[in-house]
């Protein structure tokens, strides 16, 4: 029984420790995932494929099916974009120009789309079809089978063993190398206990 209650002690004792550990670790990551999302969501100039850059260009005359945007969700696109000059000057105030942006200097907004998960970037297409509609086709890059995808793991834990004692570990892993979906890596785990304290190597494989 006294053995019982030792072990229910120590995972009481580990419990309450992993939980304030968990919510630092959570308060980090939250300030860390705002700071990141900054930088994620900077706006990026797509530029032209080789390909294209090479190509002679003409002016051609064509009539394009554009958007007619508020003037708010035209300052709003701007913000968003970190392109001021979406926005005409207040003396356009009133003129169908001003909303369509084909006063003078202000590009013309052809359209906003969506882009789907590229985690290996990829090429878009811009077509203006015989309706005068602008679409953009988007031919995403496949994964390569040989990769390198460096990544560093750091993990905590408290617990008992199957004696009762109680017992702590860390563990600090990288992996870089990958083929397919496998990745291979090194991990050090350290194993504190009340008796002894162990260090152990492990060259790793896995998903």
């Amino acid at each position: 029984m006294d053995k019982l209650k030792s072990w229910i002690g120590g995972i009481g004792t580990g419990a309450i420790i992993a939980s304030v550990a968990w919510f630092l670790i959570l308060t980090g990551e939250c300030f860390h995932w705002a700071k990141a999302k900054k930088v994620e969501q900077r706006p990026i100039l797509a530029e032209q494929t080789e390909r294209f850059k090479d190509y002679q260009t003409v002016k051609v005359p064509l009539t394009l099916e554009v958007p007619v945007i508020p003037k708010k969700d035209r300052a709003k696109l701007a913000e968003k974009y970190g392109k001021p000059e979406l926005v005409p000057p207040d003396a356009f105030k009133g003129d169908l120009s001003h909303d369509l942006g084909l006063g003078g200097a202000t590009p013309s907004i052809l359209g906003e789309f969506h882009l789907p998960p590229l985690p290996e970037g990829g090429d878009a297409l811009v077509i203006a079809g015989p309706d005068g509609r602008i679409r953009v086709d988007v031919a995403p890059k496949a994964k390569p089978f040989f990769g390198f995808e460096p990544e560093w793991r750091v993990r905590a834990g408290v617990g008992v063993d199957s004696a009762g004692h109680e017992l702590a570990g860390v563990l600090v892993g990288w992996s870089g190398p990958r083929t397919g979906r496998v990745r291979y890596g090194v991990d050090g785990v350290l194993l504190l206990g009340r008796s002894d304290t162990r260090l152990v190597g492990l060259v790793t494989v896995g998903f």
